[in-house]
């Protein structure tokens, strides 16, 4: 498990007395004064000697009760110098599945529908914005798109689809281990963590999918393909992390709509007057042609 550091200690106090942990905080003003003025080193260094740092608090509540949320502790700084280590710590915690099925953005969101804005009250639905994933951005149903909180719940999603998680406020990474700060992925064998060996044939696969339509539509034409990676049981195309980049083909330059096409008649100009005034004729010649190859010949 890897510790990140979080610089309001004073908020992750008042969360864990708001999740109903304060029966075990024995913290006085005072001690919250010394948290403000704390000073530490980060986390890349190993801890000092353990006297120099108090006890862990216990765990905090949960901040989700399905779908993955997010516990904490506490310690504090003992020494008058500075410290080496993070006085707070995370794991993630329920990730059963939640029965209704409903992100949990979406409730938060769901949440200000009952608030007046701008003097309306209006419907809301989350709106992701990837500069500030962890931001409570909300579109209504008029179309407004608002920052209704300054940061999301701890263990709300930073993106549709994703494991990773926010926590205080910041976009931590998550795992398949579902560890935070774990750059574990699932392998091309399904496999959390693997390196792609342990299956005969890998789950996801490269395979062929074009990327421009044929030059033309009979005759024998060229169209671009490019290799995807794609799921061997379901056919769906998946992130190219999953697929072993060591065996990604090349883009190729493929032949198609080789199919004769039909003759058509192809008329030439026509020739000049047979006389210059009075009356006369002129001609043109009508050709039965094909088209192989972009090239078109004439039918004996």
């Amino acid at each position: 498990m890897k510790w990140f550091v979080v610089c309001s200690l004073v908020l992750l106090v008042s969360q864990v007395r708001a999740a109903g942990a304060a029966e075990n905080d024995t913290s006085s003003p005072d001690d919250e004064k010394a948290l403000r003025q704390l000073e530490w080193e980060d986390d890349t260094q190993e801890d000092d000697d353990p006297a120099l740092w108090s006890a862990w608090s216990p765990w905090s509540q949960c901040s989700r009760t399905c779908d993955g949320g997010a516990i904490f502790q506490l310690r504090s700084c003992n020494s008058v110098s500075r410290c080496k280590g993070s006085p707070v710590r995370y794991k993630i915690c329920n990730m059963q599945p939640c029965p209704d099925n409903v992100e949990f953005r979406d409730i938060q969101c769901a949440s200000f529908n009952t608030v007046p804005y701008t003097g309306q009250m209006l419907t809301w639905t989350p709106h992701y914005d990837d500069d500030q994933p962890c931001a409570l951005i909300c579109r209504s149903h008029t179309g407004v798109v608002a920052r209704l909180a300054a940061s999301v719940r701890d263990g709300t999603r930073c993106r549709p689809g994703s494991l990773d998680m926010c926590i205080d406020g910041k976009c931590q990474r998550v795992g398949c281990d579902l560890e935070i700060g774990s750059g574990k992925k699932v392998d091309e064998c399904g496999v959390c963590g693997g390196d792609g060996a342990s299956c005969a044939q890998p789950l996801y696969h490269w395979a062929e999918a074009p990327v421009s339509l044929c030059s033309v539509s009979c005759g024998g034409g060229y169209k671009m393909s490019q290799a995807v990676c794609r799921n061997r049981v379901t056919g769906v195309d998946m992130d190219a992390q999953l697929c072993n980049a060591s065996q990604q083909p090349e883009p190729q330059v493929v032949e198609c709509n080789t199919h004769r096409c039909p003759p058509k008649w192809l008329t030439e100009d026509w020739g000049r007057c047979s006389v210059s005034c009075g009356g006369g004729t002129r001609q043109r010649n009508v050709i039965c042609t094909e088209e192989a190859n972009g090239t078109r010949s004439k039918v004996p």
